[in-house]
This record gives C-alpha cells, structure tokens and sequence, in this order.
C-alpha cells in the first residue's frame, strides 16, 4: 500500500513515521488559528505530518520559513481523534450527569464542569484554572451555610492515580469547597488511597449512590464572593439540557 506525497511522490505506509500525541496537538494547534500560518522554523513534528499528507507547506515570500496548512486528510484525521475522545470520555461525563442528579434529588444545587479562576494565581505554586467535574451546595442564602462540596468522578485507576499527583489541584478545591469527595464506580477507589480528608462516594447501580466515607469539613468555611459569582453566572445547567 503506498501513499502519494503532495510533490507527487509515493511512499510505503510501512516507512511511515509513526504518529502520537503531539502531533495531534500540533494539528489541533494549526487548524486553532483558522488560516495558513507563518512559522520561523519547521519541527520534526511537521515533517512527519507532512509525510502523512496532513500537512502541507508553502514558501512565505517572507522571512518566516514556510505557510503550514492542514489538507483534507489532516482535518479527516483530528476529527477522528476528536471522536475517538469523545467515545472515551462519555462514560465519566454520564457518571456525572447521574451523580448531579442525585444530588438534586437530595435538594441540593449542582453545577457541572464550571470553570474557576484564581483570582491570585500569579502567586508561586498556586493554582490557576481548575473545572470540578460536579459542585454541589445547599440553597441557602448565606455564605456560611452553603456548605459547598466538590465531587471528582473517576472511572479509571489511571485517572485516579493521575489526580493524586496533582497537589495544587487539591490547593484549588479547598479555596473553593467546604469538602471534596472523589466519586467513581464501586470498587474502583479503596478508602485507604484517598488524600488527607477526601471523602468517597460510591455508585452501587446506575443512578444510586453509598457514601464510603465522609469528607473532613473545613471548620469556618465561606464561599468566597468570586466563587459565588462565578456559580451565578454559570447556572446550573445539566449537561444533557444543554444546547
């Protein structure tokens, strides 16, 4: 089986350079800024791309090394690595969707993959940007009385094990929650491995959930003004009422 290059030329797809995450995010990168684009100098990354026939390039006429454009089989091939995300994610944003309504059900207020900013992030080994998978409170009027919590959904050891090397995500969560619980299918998270003061929610069947463990509540917590605004402007919304 051969390729044909842009020049015309033929190559064996056995001599293909093999293709990996970065170059679907040079790809992704390229086709973000929606036009040919000017670059200093060529990567390895575009070489193999462009033996690929996702990539195509062109002289500038100016002082940058080449015009980098996506063809026809590269935009086939970040949709098809976009799909194949998809598919692979479904299954924690439907253990989600199934734990927001749960709360719900317990009368509280859920919010489903919002995004906070620290409003101090310049700060060193601070947080920047964090987005929970579920933030769940209480409909109280007053701050000190929301008793806000955050619920991490894990469907693998992989991601799990992956969180726990995280520690200014743990720094964000307790800026912006009274109590952070990990949430994941049962059997998957064993007590024993959580963080310090985690909490375990367990979902025993589809849509029905066993408390493993209680999360430590941070004595005196507020929820700060910018989380609150960001909650309100984020309204709770469930992902599948979504357009």
């Amino acid at each position: 089986m051969e390729q044909v290059l842009p020049q015309g030329e033929a190559i064996s797809c056995q001599t293909l350079p093999r293709l990996g995450p970065a170059h679907t995010k040079r790809l992704r990168k390229l086709w973000s800024y929606g036009r040919p684009v000017h670059v200093a100098q060529l990567e390895g990354v575009d070489f193999d791309l462009q033996v690929h026939g996702f990539l195509e390039t062109m002289d500038s006429g100016y002082n940058a090394a080449a015009v980098l454009t996506l063809t026809k089989m590269g935009l086939a091939y970040l949709n098809e690595a976009r799909q194949k995300l998809i598919a692979a994610q479904r299954p924690h944003h439907q253990l989600g969707q199934r734990l927001a309504a749960y709360l719900r059900s317990k009368g509280l207020h859920t919010w489903e993959n919002v995004e906070f900013s620290n409003p101090d992030w310049t700060q060193p080994r601070q947080w920047s940007v964090v987005r929970p998978d579920v933030f769940a409170c209480l409909p109280s009027l007053k701050a000190k009385s929301a008793a806000p919590a955050i619920y991490e959904v894990k469907v693998s050891r992989a991601d799990f094990l992956a969180d726990l090397a995280k520690p200014e995500k743990r720094l964000a969560y307790a800026a912006l929650a009274e109590a952070v619980y990990y949430c994941c299918p049962e059997g998957l998270i064993c007590k024993e491995e959580l963080p310090e003061g985690f909490g375990l929610l367990c979902e025993v069947t589809e849509g029905q959930f066993e408390l493993r463990k209680n999360a430590r509540s941070a004595k005196g917590f507020e929820l700060a003004t910018d989380t609150a605004m960001t909650l309100m402007v984020k309204r709770q919304v469930p992902l599948g009422d979504r357009e």
